[in-house]
Order: C-alpha cells, then sequence, then structure tokens
C-alpha cells in the first residue's frame, strides 16, 4: 500500500511540477521576471528528477536474480545521486542566467525604467502560489518517503522542498524590485535562488555516498546490536565482527561466527548458520528490510588471526598461512605408502600457533608397534616444522595379517 503511496506521490509531483514550470515561465516571459524565469526551470528540471525517482524507486524493488543476488537497492542510490546532481547543474543554469540579466541591466542608460506595477503584482502572486503548493508537496512527499525508507523518495521531497525556498527568494526579489521600482532586486533574487539549489544539490549528492561505497553501520547503531543479540542466542558458538551496509531499502548483513567446538563436522557448522540467519531474517526487528545475510563459519581458533598478531609485532611481511589440508594429507599419505604403511582414516587440524595436529587411523596387524614407530618417525622428519602433534589410532581390520 505504502509503496502504491509512494509512486502515486511522485506521478502527482511531476504533474505539479509541469503546470507550475509552464505558468512561472509563461508570467516570467510576458513580465520580464529573471527571479521567475530561472524558478520555472528548477521546476522544470524537477519533472526529470520524478522521472529518475519513479524508474530509480520502482526498480530497486525488484526481486533478487542471478546477476544481481545483493538486490537491486544501489539503483535507490544511483537514482539520489542524479537529483542532486540535477540540482548542482540546474543551480549553474540559474546562476548564469541571472548574472546575464543583471549585467544588461548595468549596461542600460540611466535612470532605468521603473518597474510596471501590474506585471510585477501577477509575478509576485505566481509566486506565492507555488511556495504554497510546493511545500505542501514535501510534506507529502516526505512522510511517505520515511514510511516506505527510500531515500531517492526523500530526496525528492527536498528537490520540493528547494523550489520552494527557490520560489521564496523569487517572491522576495520580484517584491522588492516592484516597492523600490528597481528591477536590480529581481535577478539578484534569481542569483539568491541558483545558491540555495547548489546547496540543497549537495546535501543530496553526498547523502548516497556512504550507500555506494558500501560503509558499515556502526558497532552502536541499534540495528548492529539487536542482530548481535539474535545471533548470541545460539549455543555452542561466539559472535565476531558484524558488518551491516545499506542498498537502497535494504541492509546487507556479513557475519562472522566462531564455533566453540573442534570436531563439529562441516553439515553441522552449516546447519548453524542456515539457522542464524533464518532467525534474522524472520526478525521484524526494524523498519530496515533485510536483503541478504551471509554468515561466515570460523573454527574458534583461527591461525591468520595469530599470524596477523605476529605480523603487526614483527613487522614481516614473510609470514604466511599454511598450505591446504589436500597437499598435507597426498604428501604424507605419499610418504606413508612408499613404507608399506596402510593407512584406513586421516584427519588434521590447523591450530593458531601455524602447526597441524595429525590424527591416523591404522589396521591392526603384526606389524602395527612398529607401523605406528614408522608413521611418527616419517612425518616428524619429513614435516617437522609444520606438524606439532601425530595421534595413531588402532582398529581391529578384517584383512590382519
Amino acid at each position: 500500500m505504502t509503496g502504491n503511496a509512494a509512486i502515486r506521490i511522485t506521478k502527482f509531483g511531476a504533474g505539479l511540477n509541469f503546470t507550475l514550470g509552464i505558468t512561472k515561465m509563461t508570467t516570467g516571459l510576458v513580465c520580464q521576471s529573471p527571479a521567475l524565469i530561472a524558478d520555472a526551470i528548477h521546476s522544470f528540471v524537477d519533472i526529470a528528477t520524478d522521472a529518475v525517482t519513479h524508474f530509480s524507486y520502482t526498480k530497486a524493488r525488484e526481486q533478487s536474480d542471478t546477476d544481481h543476488p545483493y538486490t537491486h537497492g544501489k539503483y535507490e542510490a544511483l537514482g539520489t545521486l542524479a537529483i542532486g546532481s540535477s540540482l548542482i547543474l540546474t543551480s549553474l543554469g540559474t546562476a548564469f542566467y541571472s548574472i546575464e540579466s543583471l549585467n544588461a541591466l548595468l549596461t542600460l542608460p540611466l535612470p532605468l525604467e521603473r518597474i510596471e506595477p501590474f506585471s510585477g503584482s501577477v509575478a509576485g502572486a505566481v509566486a506565492a502560489l507555488s511556495i504554497l503548493s510546493k511545500e505542501a508537496m514535501f510534506h507529502a512527499t516526505h512522510k511517505i518517503g520515511l514510511q516506505v525508507n527510500s531515500t531517492v523518495i526523500t530526496a525528492n521531497a527536498y528537490h520540493h522542498r528547494a523550489d520552494a525556498i527557490s520560489s521564496v527568494f523569487a517572491f522576495g526579489g520580484i517584491s522588492a524590485s516592484l516597492l523600490s521600482g528597481v528591477p536590480f532586486f529581481d535577478p539578484i533574487g534569481g542569483l539568491l535562488v541558483s545558491g540555495l539549489i547548489f546547496k540543497q544539490g549537495a546535501d543530496v549528492f553526498i547523502k548516497p555516498l556512504d550507500s555506494l561505497l558500501d560503509s558499515v553501520l556502526l558497532p552502536t547503531h541499534p540495528l548492529v546490536q539487536k542482530i548481535h543479540e539474535l545471533a548470541d542466542s545460539f549455543d555452542d558458538i561466539e559472535v565476531g565482527a558484524i558488518r551491516l551496509r545499506s542498498s537502497g531499502p535494504y541492509i546487507l548483513a556479513d557475519i562472522d561466527v566462531s564455533l566453540k567446538s573442534e570436531t563439529i563436522s562441516a553439515s553441522a557448522a552449516h546447519q548453524i548458520g542456515e539457522l542464524i540467519k533464518r532467525e534474522i531474517l524472520l526478525s521484524k526487528h526494524t523498519v530496515h528490510e533485510i536483503g541478504y545475510v551471509n554468515i561466515h563459519l570460523n573454527p574458534l581458533q583461527r591461525q591468520e588471526l595469530e599470524l596477523e598478531k605476529a605480523k603487526a609485532k614483527a613487522k614481516a611481511n614473510d609470514v604466511e598461512l599454511l598450505r591446504s589440508p589436500h597437499f598435507y594429507k597426498s604428501t604424507i599419505l605419499g610418504d606413508l605408502e612408499k613404507e608399506g604403511i596402510r593407512i584406513d582414516e586421516f584427519d588434521l587440524n590447523y591450530t593458531a600457533n601455524k602447526t597441524i595436529e595429525v590424527t591416523l587411523t591404522l589396521p591392526m596387524t603384526s606389524k602395527m608397534k612398529s607401523n605406528v614407530q614408522s608413521v611418527h618417525k616419517i612425518i616428524k622428519e619429513s614435516h617437522k616444522s609444520v606438524v606439532s602433534r601425530v595421534v595413531t589410532k588402532v582398529v581391529v581390520s578384517p584383512q590382519e595379517n
């Protein structure tokens, strides 16, 4: 329902901008009011930004797909960026027109022709109408923008506010010129309008940069703390870093979780991650909709963290991670196979101090005792700088010698 309201208010705003643009441009040309013409240009630009708002709002809320697994939310940030850019460009165009008008007045011979009261009154009335209508549009659009959690709808609301305030300066310039009879105040009002539009455009332009640059929410943010509580409610885990970043109307979450058990299977660890993810996705704890959750499962003892500490302490650049489990398994089993030693099961565990622990299961044979001694000797000699501990187990085998 609120989504439809956002579309309706955007379309209504476009219609209002077109009507006001035609009215202000016609009146400005007839009454020779640079401030009102500058204001009319602003209204016409607003129509383009309404189109950008409509496109980016609807596009950002499309379902995730294969090419965009992290939602389409950044379309909204891009739309907000486009609105800010259009405001800045409009301000520059308005300033140029007002300066040209002021230069033209300065080249005229004195005394200057006084402002015709009727023309000035009509131009002032049109500016006043623009102030009232655009301020009303600001409040209506801003309210809906907050309800649907849309930065682009909110940015468009401030675009309406900028138009209203620019009309205030236009009205002030026209009124001052009318009361004094000197036309200089009108283009000066146009310059003030351009400065205001530039300021508003810069504010709107800066706002979506955090989303586009994937800046994360601070740990003290209520949403970060709530997700920490949800994840921490599970047993046998320790919650690590929580990184939340915005993507339009969505929040993307990356969560590090350490498993307290060192013997948990990969499937059990995966199940814990899925349960945490479901708990977060189903919890309606804020207005933000969680669009994506990634759970990174780690062992409680993490070799790379210890290595980072070693690097920081020794300032060494040659500290590297140990090689893959497949490498050690294939080389160790290959060495044992050369000696005629059969291994039924092989497991290894990485420790925090850059070593590995090897656990081997051997069949019970007549050579069992010598095989165990050979296993320890071969592994220690070939991988003495890496292997810190060797555990051997013996099981009864149907192939017993």
